[in-house]
């Protein structure tokens, strides 16, 4: 939208980044990285108000103005659009009761796909609550262009703005810099050197129980939680400090005893999700 003109800048995906395109590609009927969020406001001009505050973050972050090519292109890219606008989608349910738990199921049961060649990767959907001026939003946004923490900071900003404060007019840091400077340390190999160092003699994952043939997106997992009690909890830290460890650190020795009891080895080799 907006022909060349409207683009700004355009430079190479980060490694974190290729990933989640990987999978958005690889399943795309259902992108598991596309996150939804319900909000539940007072009034249409609660609305307003907060979805022009989301515009004017949009406005200040490039990377909240970013769409992804690849098709035809011998290197994924990611463009930066001088301008982005939201849309906005009215949402008509077939039933007027138990609205909200309409909306939990429709985004639990369709899913919701953003298409990512078209900035921002945002999509805004809005349902009027009947007899009422209060109206529920569905906010999506995709993984590829915020994580846990910068999704933090995106409200911090808003609620900001809503409430008052002066935004600071200092140019933000620009996504570019970053990429520049994960890509340059890929190119370097020092990942590589260290991992294949440590991976010397092991062609394959531990897989336990030998289940290998293991095929999905994760979205029809079952999740199992134990919480642990006051006392073992701060055993644990304890013992993970006296090691100057970090917890998940400790959990992730934990869990290599479980693949080794599960697989009759002593040696396994798995991976843990630690800050991407």
């Amino acid at each position: 939208p907006g022909g060349a003109e409207n683009i700004q800048d355009i430079y190479p995906l980060a490694p974190l980044q290729e990933g989640i395109l990987f999978h958005h590609r690889m399943n795309p009927g259902r992108d598991v990285y596309t996150i939804a969020q319900l909000l539940l406001l007072d009034s249409p001009e609660h609305l307003e108000k907060l979805l022009a505050a989301l515009q004017r973050s949009i406005n200040r972050h490039d990377i909240l103005r970013s769409a992804f090519f690849w098709e035809q292109l011998p290197q994924a890219v990611q463009v930066v659009c001088r301008e982005a606008t939201l849309v906005v989608e009215d949402l008509f349910l077939p039933h007027q009761e138990e609205i909200e738990q309409q909306l939990i199921d429709l985004i639990n049961s369709t899913g919701l796909v953003i298409n990512l060649a078209r900035a921002p990767l945002f999509r805004v959907q809005v349902c009027s609550v009947p007899t009422s001026r209060r109206c529920y939003l569905i906010l999506s946004f995709h993984h590829i262009i915020l994580d846990h923490i910068s999704q933090e900071l995106l409200w911090e900003e808003i609620c900001s703005e809503l409430a008052g404060e002066e935004i600071p007019d200092s140019k933000p840091f620009q996504y570019r810099h970053y990429v520049a400077q994960v890509l340059a340390a890929t190119n370097a190999g020092h990942s590589q050197r260290y991992f294949r160092d440590k991976l010397l003699g092991f062609s394959e994952p531990t897989f336990p129980f030998d289940l290998s043939e293991t095929h999905g997106d994760g979205s029809r997992l079952v999740h199992a939680q134990i919480r642990l009690d006051e006392s073992l909890s701060a055993s644990i830290r304890k013992t993970a400090r006296h090691h100057q460890v970090a917890p998940s650190t400790f959990f992730h020795a934990a869990w290599a005893m479980v693949m080794a009891a599960s697989t009759g080895k002593n040696d396994v080799v798995f991976g843990t999700v630690l800050m991407g």
